[in-house]
């Protein structure tokens, strides 16, 4: 037996899988959340807090007055690249490692040149605010053996002191990661939703009941919504729908005229009197297919006797809004139609 599932593009219905997100709609809702639980969890457990001190200097050559700190561009650029480098290197955080007793894991130093000046922004970031502290003040004092170290005619000068410590913001804390995990987590579910709707090996188009169904097609039977009048829809009123109901629109009422006529037609030159409804699954609808193709049938002036033998899961006597006479087993029963037309059911409750 061939248990692949082939997928064709007539087999897709928006309006099935639209119906299949509205009914699964707490998934969305719990995926949304997992996302958000696990962006906090990532920020309490595995992120953590940085914090920054930072500081502007500004390399000149020496001999020369704050007047003309620009005066040569071109090579006071140049040195404050390899200051950038100086900085930046494990040489100086060891030194200053040393001087605080620290590991030299417990911070870091950054320093970078803003483009076309000789202006060098030295940072310290780190986990712990005192360390940082401390270490930006190392730092800047070591800034002078640097420079007479790498270039003799070289001065770094402070333009900007140590800016207070702040704590570095957290991207994943902003609303906006969390607008974006919670949107991806939806995206995700919906695709997951609309996979197992798509996929699911059922007929939802006209196309797949020709590609699937061995057999001869009577009559399209479209959805009709339980609860068409307002009344209803307030009381949130669950019934049957079937075709002696005024309210059951006149296409869904052809539906079933056109099926029984037909069916009429094809049993009655070999004169047969049986006719099952069945399903491979629970909740298709053979109950309402039966119970309205019936109604049909003795509606058109057929003796029409309705059977219901499932055992499982019995629910013509629900359909009809009938009440069990039996605590289990077997029990006849009658629907009077218009005029002197009946329906005669044979009910089961186990």
């Amino acid at each position: 037996m061939n248990d692949e599932i082939e997928l064709y593009l007539d087999e897709i219905n928006i309006r099935s899988i639209l119906r299949d997100f509205l009914k699964n709609w707490w998934l969305f809702v719990l995926a949304a959340v997992s996302a958000l639980l696990l962006l906090s969890g990532y920020e309490n457990l595995i992120h953590r807090e940085s914090y920054t001190s930072g500081a502007t200097m500004v390399v000149s050559a020496k001999g020369k007055g704050s007047a003309d700190a620009f005066a040569d561009l071109t090579t006071t650029t140049g040195m404050a690249d390899v200051f950038s480098d100086i900085f930046s290197s494990s040489i100086l955080r060891k030194l200053v490692a040393e001087e605080l007793h620290v590991s030299t894991g417990s911070f870091r130093v950054q320093a970078h040149v803003i483009p076309e000046t000789n202006l060098l922004i030295v940072q310290v970031s780190g986990e712990d605010p005192r360390i940082v502290h401390l270490a930006i003040g190392e730092v800047l004092e070591h800034c002078t053996d640097v420079s007479e170290y790498v270039f003799s005619n070289a001065v770094l000068d402070i333009l900007q002191p140590p800016t207070v410590v702040q704590r570095t913001p957290d991207a994943f804390s902003s609303g906006r990661w969390q607008k974006l995990a919670a949107a991806v987590a939806c995206l995700l579910m919906a695709y997951v939703i609309g996979a197992i709707s798509v996929l699911r090996g059922t007929v939802k188009t006209e196309a797949a009941a020709r590609r699937r169904i061995r057999g001869e097609k009577l009559a399209l039977i479209g959805h009709e919504e339980k609860n068409r009048t307002l009344r209803a829809k307030l009381r949130s009123v669950t019934k049957a729908i079937l075709i002696t109901n005024p309210t059951t629109s006149f296409g869904y009422l052809e539906s079933f005229q056109k099926l029984s006529f037909r069916i009429h037609s094809m049993m009655k030159p070999k004169e047969q009197k049986v006719l099952l409804v069945t399903s491979i699954g629970e909740n298709e609808g053979k109950s309402t297919v039966a119970s309205n193709l019936a109604l049909a049938l003795a509606q058109n002036g057929r003796n029409v006797i309705l059977a219901d033998f499932d055992l499982r899961k019995p629910a013509v006597c629900k359909i009809f809004d009938i009440l069990p006479q039996k605590k289990n087993g077997l029990w006849k029963d009658t629907f009077h139609l218009s005029g002197t037309r009946k329906l005669e059911l044979i009910l089961s409750n186990y």
